[in-house]
């Protein structure tokens, strides 16, 4: 089955289901039951906001309550509905539109009690409040099966912001980039779905606790298919908690879509919120490492532990760079590939990059070698006008070096790319380098080493730089160090350093 709700046009991509005895890795919750009250339809004649209703909704020895509401609920202009836990507290307001992002429904609340206000807009009339549906959980069975275990059970406790769980399906989700969008797997899609991030822990009977309303985010918008081993993708954006965050503006956590193709052998890493025996850790963040053991297509078999409540979990090469979303069990396990065409290009219409900002040269200073010229600005085009600089002889070698000193429009950044061209060189081998800089810490890196063209301009271009937030200092400048060598023999009167243009744009 394949799904795209609003205005988005449907994917389709059917594969051949490889293996015939795959089992899916969720954990959903029960579905919701009746519970019906609607209220009289209420005035609010007054000039300040008023409590028209108020409704004591419980459930005996519940864990915790989910609120459904029904249809015939009518706020008016500033009228809210108010959800509060009488165990812990936790409050929740929704006005029309935030019943509406939530899917007419409410976060998890823990305890078995919750308290249901509408509280009426000044001067409003026709207010109603109606509830329809009561999800809980009282006495859930022991989680029982290790489908998708690879052996001895190696997964340990994580507290990762990137994580998310994924209710009312029991899956596991991951933040990609810093729009808040989010990748799980296609068969836990549904409606009124719910992100939950720093998960407590479960209570010794395996009911679940759930955080705070704050660590709580709808989900705005998603595509998906769900088509089997191979086929079986979702992306998402994730909507806003009572604060008016999306999580990634909250917690600044991400795992980025991996650029290159998965290779057999690869070390990885999942985290997730699949069951546990030990009832605590049942449907808490947990991680396990191991190895990628096949290569397909559209999919890839892996040996990490993870079962049921892992479907989503973001297969990740070194920890770092997601390949895959774990859907079926047995091991070796399987996981549709990140860059099958119909996911990657779900990804890009969902949720398209937000276009690249260009930075602002500050100054270029000439740290080893001779300016010819000091003009900023000849390195601020690709026009073969030419910074130049005249290399210095140091022992075997001569060399020159230029720091280019860049601002950047954020303090906070996701990713760097940048170009920088050299015009021809006059010696022959000269080589050049371009490395990254933050002046604050001392770190650096090399992210190109090559040879200079004699005939015509060497372009450098760098993408993707790793760890990017790294090289932007706390004033938001980002330093590049510009260097080309040669051997002193083989250009024993020097050589000179043409820099024809330099260019950096960062992504938020």
């Amino acid at each position: 089955m394949q799904f795209r709700r609003s205005w988005m046009a449907v994917l389709i991509g059917l594969v051949v289901t490889p293996g015939l005895a795959q089992t899916t890795l969720n954990n959903p919750l029960d579905a919701p039951v009746p519970y019906e009250v609607v209220s009289d339809s209420l005035d609010n004649p007054f000039s300040r906001a008023l409590v028209l209703h108020e409704e004591v909704v419980s459930i005996e020895h519940a864990a915790w309550l989910r609120v459904y509401f029904g249809d015939e609920v009518i706020l008016g202009q500033g009228s809210i509905l108010r959800i509060t836990s009488e165990l812990d507290g936790e409050v929740q307001e929704l006005d029309s539109a935030g019943l509406e992002a939530w899917g007419h429904s409410s976060a998890y609340f823990n305890g078995d009690t919750v308290r249901v206000e509408l509280i009426g807009g000044p001067r409003t009339q026709g207010n109603r409040l109606a509830i329809e549906r009561l999800a809980f959980e009282t006495e859930p069975e022991i989680p029982v099966g290790s489908c998708g275990i690879c052996g001895p059970d190696d997964r340990v406790s994580s507290d990762e912001d990137f994580a998310a769980r994924l209710l009312p399906a029991g899956c596991s989700t991951t933040v990609y980039n810093s729009q808040s969008c989010v990748v799980s797997a296609g068969h836990c899609m549904g409606g009124g779905m719910v992100l939950q991030f720093r998960v407590p822990l479960s209570n010794g009977n395996c009911t679940l606790n759930h955080p705070p309303v704050a660590e709580q985010f709808s989900v705005a918008d998603f595509a998906f298919t769900n088509g089997g081993t191979g086929n079986d993708w979702a992306a998402m954006v994730a909507g806003t908690n009572n604060l008016g965050q999306k999580p990634y503006d909250r917690y600044g956590a991400k795992k980025p879509i991996a650029t290159s193709a998965p290779q057999a052998g690869e070390s990885l890493t999942i985290w997730g919120y699949g069951i546990d025996s030990q009832c605590i850790f049942t449907q808490t963040q947990q991680t396990s490492d191991g190895f990628l053991t096949a290569v397909g297509s559209t999919h890839i078999r892996h040996n990490v532990d993870a079962t049921f409540g892992n479907s989503g979990s973001s297969v990740l090469r070194n920890g770092e760079e997601i390949l895959g979303i774990n859907t079926h069990c047995p091991c070796n396990n399987w996981a549709t590939r990140v860059d099958h065409p119909n996911f990657a290009a779900a990804r890009n219409n969902i949720c398209p990059e937000a276009a690249p900002l260009a930075t602002s040269l500050i100054s270029a200073t000439v740290v080893i070698g001779t300016p010819v010229d000091d003009l900023l600005g000849l390195i601020q085009g690709s026009d073969n006008n030419y910074f130049s600089v005249d290399s210095e002889t140091q022992g075997t070698r001569n060399s020159t070096l230029t720091e280019v000193l860049i601002q950047s429009p954020l303090i906070s950044v996701s990713d760097i790319t940048l170009t920088v061209e050299y015009g021809p060189a006059n010696g022959n081998p000269v080589f050049s380098s371009v490395q990254i800089f933050n002046d604050e810490t001392g770190l650096f890196e090399v992210l190109d080493f090559g040879i200079l063209s004699t005939a015509v301009d060497t372009v450098i271009q760098v993408n993707g730089i790793s760890s990017a937030n790294d090289y932007v200092n706390s004033d938001g400048e980002i330093l590049l160090r510009v260097a080309a060598t040669a051997r002193e023999p083989q250009t024993p009167g020097g050589f000179t350093k043409l820099i024809d243009f330099v260019a950096v744009f960062v992504a938020e």
